[in-house]
């Protein structure tokens, strides 16, 4: 059953949303079904106590004591669940807007002829909207809806003066920081998977951002700037100027919004990185110490072990080997449950194996099983390593044989299976090559400098200097 949509779903509820939930399912205006409830009550009582693997018909019994079981029966069952929960969420979302219900209700309050509600209902949302700080697409899209209902309600009072300049403006904003929002995605996009997008009207925005001076704008001019770093990369006064304002004008995005923008932020330093520009790693790092600072790199309250060793990775590139362990010690019970011993063990190890700890690099390697497809890979990439640098030529020969059918056996795909592939096969001719074969190594070397994927190029150059 732990393979079901609703189970799916229902790992994704916070302790506060399951009470909610429960409150929401009791309600009769809501829902009238009480063998839901019992599912829902059997189901969270069972997650709770972790326990994932249920079997269906053990439910079915505890729903129903008398009934014989059916795989319709039970799929109906978990399908009214299910379009409860769905419920649930949409009007959790709908009803924690409270600028957008206050729109609302000013609509059904003027289609109902109430001015008094109508106009007090607009002052509260008016308020509500102005007391933030912030500033981004939606607050221009929640003003223009606003300034339109001002718009309706005194054309149907037949009033001469009307808010066309603001209903304008707060429009044009929204659609302009939404439509920049979006390119810089797309062109973030296309510099990985090497696809062109037509941009549609964006040409026509820019021309009218400039006409208009609207860099003047702290968000707009973010997104902008953003664009143009990402866009023509060797300009990199455009990626300061982005940067500046990133960390100057926080406040005005959503935390979602600020993720993306300091993830873009810091892709742009990895791009510059991997083009052989070393200071824009302590750019990268200066970015994920300010994110993790404003905890904008969360997503409900968990770090992505993706992040994580990112984090590790950019730290250890500027040596700040005592930050990067406080760093992993911090933030270690932050990660997701499932994965926080492995990645503790791996990026442990990695800072140990950088520290020149080989012995206690493989140590710690062994502390954990790597669930993960990606980390196990990585996991075996820097025991490799080591038993090359250790000098342990039949333990590094049997490991990579080992990581090759590793590799086969599991379907490695695309980018990942050719990139290990040729760790692989690069370790090997390194491994077999002769001491004090000068035209041997060069053409190693020219090989690896020129192969096109290859992320432990690095590693492998700087053997090869010693070689």
């Amino acid at each position: 059953m732990q393979n079901t949509q609703i189970f799916a779903l229902l790992l994704t509820l916070q302790p506060k949303e399951v009470r909610e939930l429960r409150k929401f399912l009791d309600s009769p205006f809501f829902n009238h079904r009480k063998d839901v409830v019992r599912l829902f009550e059997y189901l969270a009582k069972k997650m709770a106590k972790g326990k994932t693997e249920l079997d269906k018909e053990k439910v079915f019994r505890k729903v129903y004591p008398k009934e014989r079981f059916t795989e319709q029966a039970f799929r109906q069952l978990l399908s009214w669940l299910q379009q409860l929960i769905e419920k649930y969420l949409a009007y959790k979302r709908l009803f924690d807007d409270d600028i957008r219900v206050k729109i609302q209700l000013a609509e059904v309050f003027r289609e109902r002829d109430l001015a008094r509600h109508f106009k007090k209902t607009i002052r509260e949302a008016e308020k509500k909207l102005d007391t933030p700080a912030l500033r981004n697409a939606d607050y221009y899209e929640q003003r223009f809806a606003l300034e339109f209902e001002k718009y309706n309600a005194s054309s149907i009072q037949r009033m001469t003066s009307h808010n066309f300049q603001s209903i304008s403006e707060n429009l044009d904003w929204s659609y302009i920081i939404k439509k920049l929002q979006q390119v810089c995605f797309t062109i973030a996009h296309q510099t990985v998977y090497r696809i062109d997008y037509e941009l549609g009207m964006f040409r026509e925005v820019l021309n009218y951002i400039e006409r208009n001076h609207l860099t003047e704008h702290p968000t707009i001019a973010a997104y902008w700037y953003c664009y143009y770093a990402l866009s023509d990369p060797e300009r990199e006064d455009n990626f300061f100027r982005f940067k500046e304002l990133l960390v100057q004008n926080n406040q005005r995005f959503s935390l979602e919004e600020l993720r993306n923008l300091y993830l873009l932020a810091i892709n742009y330093c990895i791009r510059r990185l991997n083009a052989g520009h070393l200071a824009f790693a302590r750019e990268g790092l200066d970015l994920y110490k300010n994110a993790l600072q404003s905890e904008v790199l969360f997503s409900r309250g968990v770090l992505s072990r993706f992040t994580f060793r990112n984090i590790v990775a950019m730290g250890l590139k500027v040596k700040e080997y005592d930050w990067v362990e406080q760093f992993i010690n911090r933030y270690q019970d932050d990660l997701e449950a499932e994965y926080k011993s492995s990645t503790y063990a791996l990026n442990m190890a990695t800072l140990a194996y950088t520290r020149r700890h080989l012995d206690r690099a493989l140590e710690l390697l062994q502390l954990s099983d790597y669930k993960d497809l990606l980390m196990n890979l990585s996991s075996k990439t820097l025991a490799a390593k080591i038993y090359y640098e250790l000098r342990e030529d039949m333990l590094l020969y049997s490991h990579l044989q080992t990581m090759e059918v590793f590799i086969r056996r599991k379907k490695v795909m695309g980018y990942h299976r050719k990139n290990y592939l040729n760790f692989i096969h690069y370790l090997k001719q390194l491994h077999k090559l002769p001491s004090f074969d000068h035209k041997r190594t060069e053409s190693l070397r020219t090989n690896i400098s020129e192969e096109e994927i290859l992320t432990e190029r690095e590693w492998f150059l700087q053997i090869l200097e010693k070689e």
